[in-house]
């Protein structure tokens, strides 16, 4: 009898014992699930850094956050470090820079029995007195390093110009200063689409300059000066300006680059080379993209033959002409709208769509004792447009520049280096033939001259017209038609090709679709009727 009670209880145990036991197994295995990681992913303030490269400062201190999927479950995260020499991680996560090298990081989460391991490397460079923060706050004036002859001195308002300047940076072992205006660019302030935004409004007043945010660097252990910024409607923005004339470069060899989507340098350095503070030694500019490789830069730094060029000299070098691919835009689309880059064009104005037939121009041989005629070249019509509004509102005779060799559609394709509008925009000495006679300017007083914006200039086949007629005594009043592009140094550009010193009064650009009310408006305040 008490056997079979022994028994009985031994059975209840045995079935009691095996309900709890497969419960905790089905709760092990459960937890077991749950634990399994994911992923791990690493960043460095907002900067994801899993699998990548971060470079920092000797003696810079970056805390690295580490994110693991799933969130729940306990876990435990170790860091290591492959070259403590270069680089040094505590226990939490904060890397310390400590000598110029690379250093693998090694991050090694566990859950349970199960882990994951991902890296990132830390590149440790040199501190550099002359590094500062890229920022909007004011700069910091730095001490010039003397082991070091050169430096680069950079606006950017997108990093586009930023990248390649700290490419020149690595390349030539420079020091390196980014410039920042007093009033930071907003959005809006960088809308080139807006006649009425503030960069439009200072990229077509030739008296503008920009505030400088802070102390400049001073430069009198430097001889040679890396001079970078962004192209805005075909020219350097107005605060480089600020910067020439500010400083006294004398004895300084001064080096330009600029970057934009596809404009090239065209005459952005030579025009800030006129404005200068010293008699500096200036070296042909260099355009490039904001996606151009470091080692593009460091072929065309090695290509600089700087060993016959002495900054005592003093000497003027005139830059050779570019032959980077031509554009009709702003460089650096503003970061905060499409980095002018990106996104920009404010391009050519006259879109190379359609091509027209060639229209015959009736020559004016015998004015019409009219005081004014309108000159002008289009290929589009925009300008044509506009050329008329000015026709009618100054009851004026009109003539159309016709090419001898009509441009087609190919041509007039900005985009290819090898078209013959990219060719002609970057030759200085192009000069397109003009087909017919030139009109008789015997009688006339006003000269309006149009022409549509092409690569932040002219036509070269204005300075065919300019340099075959004879303006002496006239007024030329210049007008324009782009997209957004302001009417810049074109006009002047122009001017300059004249040689009968007429008078020359300050331009004015209009878009494609602006109405003829603009148009009396700009007429009736030039006073000339």
């Amino acid at each position: 009898m008490k056997m079979r009670k022994y028994l009985a209880w031994l059975l209840v145990f045995a079935f009691v014992f095996s309900l709890v036991t497969g419960n905790t197994a089905q709760v092990m295995a459960k937890s077991r699930k749950t634990t399994v990681i994911k992923s791990v992913s690493l960043k460095i303030g907002k900067k994801k850094v899993t699998k990548k490269t971060y470079t920092m400062k000797q003696g810079e201190k970056k805390k690295l956050k580490v994110t693991v999927s799933p969130k729940k479950g306990k876990k435990t995260i170790k860091f290591t470090t492959s070259n403590k020499k270069a680089a040094t991680v505590s226990k939490g996560g904060t890397i310390t820079a400590k000598k110029a090298g690379t250093a693998k990081i090694k991050v090694t989460v566990k859950a349970g029995k199960t882990k994951k391991t991902t890296w990132m490397k830390v590149k440790v460079t040199k501190p550099s007195s002359m590094d500062k923060n890229t920022s909007t706050e004011q700069p910091e004036t730095p001490n010039p390093v003397v082991d070091r002859k050169s430096i680069v001195v950079y606006f950017s308002c997108t990093d586009n110009t930023k990248t390649i300047a700290e490419y020149i940076k690595d390349s030539t072992a420079s020091d390196i200063y980014r410039i920042e205006p007093s009033v930071p660019y907003t959005s809006a302030d960088l809308d080139y689409g807006n006649a009425d935004s503030r960069t439009s409004k200072e990229q077509n007043d030739a008296t503008a300059r920009p505030g400088i945010a802070g102390n400049l660097p001073s430069l009198t252990d430097y001889e040679i000066v890396y001079l970078g910024y962004p192209i805005w409607w075909g020219e350097a923005p107005k605060i480089m300006y600020t910067l020439v004339e500010k400083y006294d470069l004398s004895g300084k060899i001064i080096i330009p680059f600029c970057t934009s989507a596809s404009s090239g340098i065209g005459n952005s350095a030579t025009n800030l080379q006129t404005v200068t503070r010293g008699n500096a030694t200036w070296i042909a500019g260099q355009r490039f993209a904001g996606s151009s490789s470091k080692s593009e830069i460091q072929q065309w730094v090695q290509g600089l033959d700087l060993s016959k060029t002495t900054s005592a000299t003093g000497t003027v070098v005139t830059p050779a002409p570019d032959n980077s691919t031509p554009a009709p835009s702003v460089t650096e689309s503003p970061d905060v709208t499409p980095e002018p880059g990106t996104s920009e064009q404010p391009a050519t104005t006259e879109q190379p769509s359609v091509t027209p037939t060639p229209e015959p121009t009736e020559t004016p041989d015998v004015p019409s004792g009219k005081k004014s005629i309108v000159v002008y070249f289009s290929c589009t019509d925009n300008t044509k447009t506009i050329a008329e509004y000015v026709a009618e509102s100054t009851d004026a005779d009109i003539y159309r520049i016709e090419p001898s060799v009509p441009y087609t559609s190919a041509d007039l394709n900005y985009g290819n280096a090898d078209s013959r509008t990219s060719k002609e925009q970057n030759d200085a000495t192009a000069r397109p033939e003009i087909t017919g006679e030139l009109p008789a300017l015997d009688g006339y007083e006003n000269v309006y001259l149009g022409y549509p914006i092409w690569w932040g200039q002219a036509p070269k086949i204005l300075y065919t017209f300019v340099e075959n007629c004879n303006l002496s005594g006239k007024t030329v009043i210049p007008f324009c038609t782009s997209a957004s592009s302001g009417i810049g140094t074109s006009a002047t550009n122009v001017q300059a090709a004249d040689t009968s010193q007429a008078t020359w009064l300050t331009g004015r650009r209009f878009s494609g679709s602006s109405p003829k009310s603009d148009v009396e408006s700009w007429i009736s305040g030039l006073g000339l009727q």
